[in-house]
This record gives structure tokens, sequence and C-alpha cells, in this order.
């Protein structure tokens, strides 16, 4: 007996541009079942800050603790409740990210058609791969936004690392999906629009992200323990996310200091924090 999909979303939200939210949010809320809008802002701040859609209200479930629970927190509070409410998959979002018009329903279908598949699927992000047709095209790693994921992987290899709050919690899913024998498949022909921070030209013709301080000691103290955790990372990824931003910061971003003593404390506790899994 097949089981008929159904499919929870989450997207978490944290001081969101409530126009370009409700946008994006247009993009698949029709294709699903349920939708999570998980309000990261705190509450002295939420009612202004609160994303309505009417047309879908009968869908739509608010949720959050009045304060930032950054993204691990958030995502596996909505798989408990995909699991506890009979959904079969999970759709996660974040709130700055864009299917292309059209695509999720397509995306939807074939991460769904086949019920005994484990896998993750994710979307092409910001034209990641030249390749676009509809074949699962095998990755290390997807990023969070856009992932469609059969609930049942979670019972196999367990929750997302709230250790880890918010930077790497998707690329450590991914590694350990990897190593229970699961695999993450991209759809080079689904399209996903996705910010990576306050991403600027600067007037020496390199970009640079203008990542706030918090975001800078998660990114370095991740990656220090995802790459100890999971030595295939490869140290090339530290380079990418510490020492480039390093010099980026060094070059071209204010609050220079600040910034910098936020990657030097994340190094340092990434290298310091005793493994516990």
């Amino acid at each position: 007996m097949v089981t008929k999909t159904k499919l929870l979303g989450i997207v978490v939200t944290y001081y969101p541009d409530i126009d370009e939210t409700r946008n994006n949010i247009m993009q698949y809320i029709a294709d699903v079942d349920c939708l999570i809008i998980w309000e990261n802002t705190p509450e002295a701040d939420l009612k202004k800050h609160r994303i309505l859609l009417s047309q879908y209200a009968d869908k739509i479930i608010y949720m959050g603790t009045g304060k930032n629970e950054y993204i691990a927190y958030p995502l596996n509070r909505a798989v408990e409740y995909g699991q506890q409410n009979g959904f079969t998959h999970i759709l996660t979002m974040d709130q700055d990210s864009c299917f292309e018009n059209g695509h999720f329903e397509k995306f939807k279908q074939i991460a769904c058609e086949n019920q005994d598949s484990l896998s993750i699927f994710g979307p092409n992000p910001n034209y990641r791969t030249e390749f676009n047709d509809d074949l699962p095209i095998q990755q290390e790693t997807l990023i969070t936004s856009g992932n469609v994921i059969n609930l049942k992987l979670f019972d196999t290899i367990g929750l997302y690392r709230e250790d880890y709050k918010i930077d790497c919690v998707d690329y450590e899913f991914c590694y350990r999906a990897n190593r229970k024998g699961f695999h993450c498949f991209m759809i080079g022909s689904i399209l996903l629009k996705q910010k990576f921070g306050n991403t600027v030209k600067t007037k020496m013709s390199f970009f640079t992200s203008n990542y706030p301080p918090m975001r800078l000691y998660f990114m370095a103290r991740n990656n220090i323990l995802l790459y100890r955790e999971y030595p295939e990372y490869g140290f090339g990824k530290i380079k990418t996310y510490i020492i480039k931003p390093f010099f980026k910061i060094i070059l071209s971003e204010k609050r220079k200091m600040t910034k910098i003593k936020s990657l030097f404390r994340g190094f340092i506790d990434g290298v310091k924090t005793k493994n516990t899994h």
C-alpha cells in the first residue's frame, strides 16, 4: 500500500523583510499541507514582524519561544510535530530563500515520488551547477533551505545537532547521513535564490558577506568542530569560512576589531570544545 505524501513545511524567521518573506513563502505554500512559521524575533518586536497570509491562514501554525533559538532547535521541533501528526516529509526553508516560479511543485513531485527513499533532496541554489535536468545529482552536502526529507530518516540518524545552533547544522546532518549509508541529491532544474549574509561588492571588486559578529563566531567555531568530527569535510572549507572572511574583514568591512575577535573566539572554542557525540 502506497502512503500518501503529507508534506510539512517550516520557515524560520528573524526580523524578516515582511514583503520579501511573504513573496518567498507564496512560491511553495500552496504545495505543502501545513506550514510552521517559527518566529525567532524577540517577543517585544514580534507583532510588527509577523508574516500574515490570510488566504492560507488555515494551514499556518506559528511557533516560537519569544527569543532567538537559531536554526537547529526550531527544525527539530518541526520534525517532532510532523512525526506526531502523521506527516511523511518535511520542507525546511530560510526566510530569504525563493524558488523560481512554479519550480517547487515539480520539486515536491521528484523528491516525494519514491516513498522508500530516505535520501535528502535539495534544489540548485544560486545556480551552483549548470546541470538543469530533473535527474538527481549526488552531492556531499546540501544547504538547509529548500530540503525535502522523508521524516523516517530522522528515526534512523537522529535530529539536527542543537549544539551547532546555526552554522554547519546542514553540513553536519548531511555527513552523518552519508556515514549511515544515505545520500544527498540536488535537482539541477529546480532553482533557488538564496542570500548569504548582506553581500556587497567592495571597491576592490571582490564580494564580502558582512556577517554580524555573532554569525562569525559560529561560522568559525562550527567549521572547526565539523572538521574535527568529519575530516572528510576538508581543510579547504576552513580557508573558505574562516581565513578568507578574516582578510575580507580587514580589507573592506566595518567594526573590524569586533568581528575579528568573534572569529578568533569561535576558532578557539572550536578547538577546545570536547566532542560528546
